[in-house]
């Protein structure tokens, strides 16, 4: 969101230089937002969960453009006890691009981070 206010309203001067790319840094090019990449995992129940019960855990985060999550924070949890398990396996996240790889000449991008891990024994299909 931006906020703006107008002091006054005039002639514009005609200053074809204003619009000249001088002086301006090259940082490449990018998506300015894109949705948040959502990654589901499953995880094996820590020794003493209750078992036989899906523990849901769904943190947030930003991935920097090496896949490291920063900015970790706990969104929702099924089970108090797996949050310190889940934040302590996000510290040590080590995410891909998901498809997404930085274009020729392009700026690397930090992307927003939605992931849910998930307790308890995968189903089989």
């Amino acid at each position: 969101m931006v906020e703006a206010e107008s002091e006054s309203v005039g002639e514009v001067a005609n200053d074809p230089a204003a619009f000249q790319p001088a002086g301006l840094n090259q940082i490449g090019v990018g998506p300015i937002m894109t949705a948040p990449w959502r990654y589901w995992m499953w995880m094996p129940s820590p020794s003493g969960a209750a078992g036989g019960t899906e523990q849901i855990v769904t943190l947030h985060g930003l991935q920097s453009p090496e896949g490291k999550l920063t900015d970790v924070e706990l969104l929702a949890s099924s089970n108090a006890s797996l949050n310190e398990t889940a934040l302590s396996y996000a510290s040590q996240w080590k995410g891909g691009m998901m498809g997404q790889e930085t274009e020729p000449g392009a700026t690397p991008q930090s992307h927003e981070v939605l992931l849910t891990l998930r307790y308890g024994n995968r189903p089989r299909k």
